[in-house]
């Protein structure tokens, strides 16, 4: 789960500082309501302070864009379209975010398209919700 980083891209370290220590942010996006409140809710109890918000591809994209978030946690059905398509441009604006899957759709034919689009990790939402929460918050901490 290792993602390099150069001083002067987002996330990089800095020389005149030592460090990074800027609040990492994250971006969750799911088109149920109550699953993003829950995974908003579990990641600001295990310590991430800073999380955006999305129920669309088009609200992921613009806050991808806006918010540079050092990491997505993106569900791939969305309101508007496949979280799939999200995952190159979202990259593609901030190729060092690290994008985490998380879908109730996890045959291996989902994760090998998702990990072809660029996906770091994936995980399945029925039996892994809360391993999914506990790589991002060690990822999120591990950048501190």
């Amino acid at each position: 789960m290792t993602v390099k980083r150069r001083a002067g891209e987002p996330g990089g370290r800095s020389s005149t500082t030592g460090g990074d220590r800027r609040e990492r942010r994250v971006l969750v996006a799911e088109d149920s309501t109550v699953v993003r409140e829950r995974l908003v809710l579990a990641l600001k109890e295990a310590g991430v302070a800073c999380v955006d918000e999305a129920a669309t591809v088009d609200e992921t994209l613009a806050l991808a864009r806006e918010r540079v978030p050092d990491v997505v946690l993106l569900d791939l059905e969305l309101r508007d379209s496949s979280g799939l398509a999200a995952i190159p441009a979202i990259l593609a604006t901030n190729p060092q975010a690290l994008v985490v899957v998380l879908t109730n759709h996890a045959a291996p034919e989902y994760r090998r398209r998702a990990v072809a689009a660029g996906a770091h990790l994936f995980f399945d939402k029925s039996v892994a919700f809360e391993r999914a929460v506990a790589a991002v918050r060690a990822w999120v901490r591990g950048r501190r």
